[in-house]
């Protein structure tokens, strides 16, 4: 099974691109997934590259456009072959993300159209009430706790990571996605690792308010060596001030031990 192609290579691919996409891309790394999606959208003109209607599709997905994405990844099937495996991908994590927010419809739409891009992959769990209309954490809790299936439970994962992010609980959802990316299910691996670069960003930027550079410089450096391009400019400068923070303080604490140490010798 083919793995999502990483978005850093997708973003990194964009050479020529029009404005649109350039915005999308900007949108995507910030976290503005649903500015991302309709930026996308409008570079997605008839003969758009592969790449942009992949970035349309994961766009869609992390901003809950899943009837969007659904078309998305149909059409990347469709328009570039070589890229069926990844569209394949996406339309599995499509259902399981329409079912937990009580979309049967789009759920439907995405298990047709993975039933006709890719036969040999089973969907008729769709059908079966996998995934609630809730995404109460309590209740993915629980749909973990049952879950055999390894993308099942991965799926489950980014979910609880995504309804963690929703309530602004950033340690929760990171280690959510650190679990996806340790796990390395084909296809899902790539979305957590977004999510940690994501949440960790949030964290060091939050050490950093909090006065707790070091803290922040662990953060930041997480965020940038799980996907640089989903942390972005943000971990980039972050981590800059959080490592010029840290050097003030160990050249303060190094200053204030001399200045004692002069003191004690001349009283």
């Amino acid at each position: 099974m083919r793995r999502l192609v990483p978005l850093v290579a997708l973003l990194a691919a964009c050479g020529g691109s029009g404005d649109a996409e350039r915005e999308g891309d900007a949108s995507y790394v910030a976290g503005r997934f649903t500015a991302a999606a309709t930026a996308y959208e409008k570079a997605a003109k008839p003969h758009a590259p592969g790449r942009v209607i992949a970035k349309l599709g994961n766009a869609a997905l992390r901003a809950g456009r899943t009837e969007l994405a659904v078309r998305a990844w149909r059409r990347l099937a469709e328009e570039d072959p070589p890229s069926l495996g990844e569209a394949a991908d996406g339309l599995e994590l499509t259902i399981r993300a329409a079912l937990r927010a009580g979309r049967r419809d789009d759920a439907m739409a995405a298990a047709a159209a993975l039933g006709t891009i890719a036969p040999e992959r089973p969907a008729a769990w769709a059908t079966e009430g996998v995934g609630t209309t809730s995404t109460d954490r309590d209740e993915l809790v629980q749909q973990l706790a049952v879950a055999a299936e390894p993308r099942a439970v991965d799926s489950l994962l980014l979910a609880f990571g995504e309804r963690a992010e929703t309530e602004g609980d950033w340690e929760t959802a990171l280690g959510a996605y650190r679990g996806v990316v340790r796990r390395g299910e084909s296809g899902l691996v790539q979305h957590g690792r977004v999510g940690v670069a994501t949440a960790a960003t949030r964290l060091g930027n939050r050490s950093l308010g909090e006065g707790q550079p070091a803290e922040a410089v662990s953060y930041f450096r997480e965020a940038l060596a799980a996907d640089p391009t989903a942390a972005g400019d943000s971990a980039l400068a972050g981590l800059a001030r959080a490592l010029a923070a840290t050097n003030e303080t160990s050249g303060a604490t190094a200053h204030d031990s001399v200045a004692t140490g002069t003191k004690e010798k001349t009283q």
